[in-house]
């Protein structure tokens, strides 16, 4: 009789995953090592990919839930912070390869509610964000040393606000 080939090394009750072990999913693309609860996921854990990416923090009933470090192998991108259902879901910081870095809310994986955002050239905005983009009322400080800080619709400035420049002149559309 051929030896019965298995996919977990750990803990076990009543038959199912319970306590600390690994498991190396059937597909060979992914791999869990962390906490287990009657055959889920829960607790601490590092879930891994063959392509270099992964999740380490908390599960809960077998989801990705509560705090917890992702990383991309693709881009090279990283986020730190909370999680819901594995959204990005909640205060975080989400550092991109590129140089670009947010640290605030996010909402169902989109930058939602007050944050900061650095971009790749050095521009400095902390306010509000809808769907990732800068929205309501926002502060930029430009690179050059000017400041913008007024009403933001979808990324423009839109509305009211005052422009700042480092020469001294003052633009005001309030």
């Amino acid at each position: 009789m051929a030896a019965r080939k298995t996919n977990y090394v750990g803990e076990v009750v009543n038959q199912q995953r319970h306590g600390y072990g690994t498991y190396v999913y059937p597909n060979g693309f992914f791999r869990y090592e962390g906490d287990w609860d009657t055959g889920r996921k829960h607790g601490h854990g590092k879930l891994s990919m063959k392509d270099g990416s992964y999740y380490e923090g908390e599960f809960i009933r077998g989801e990705i839930e509560g705090r917890g470090l992702r990383y991309w192998a693709k881009t090279g991108d990283s986020y730190s912070g909370e999680f819901q259902k594995g959204e990005l879901h909640g205060f975080g910081v989400l550092q991109r390869a590129s140089g670009e870095r947010y640290e605030g809310q996010f909402c169902c994986g989109h930058r939602e509610g007050n944050g900061s955002l650095t971009d790749t050239d050095g521009h400095a905005y902390q306010g509000s964000f809808h769907k990732n983009k800068r929205h309501g009322e926002g502060h930029i400080h430009y690179r050059n040393g000017d400041q913008y800080e007024g009403d933001w619709l979808l990324d423009r400035k839109q509305g009211q606000g005052v422009l700042h420049c480092v020469d001294g002149s003052l633009y005001d559309d309030t």
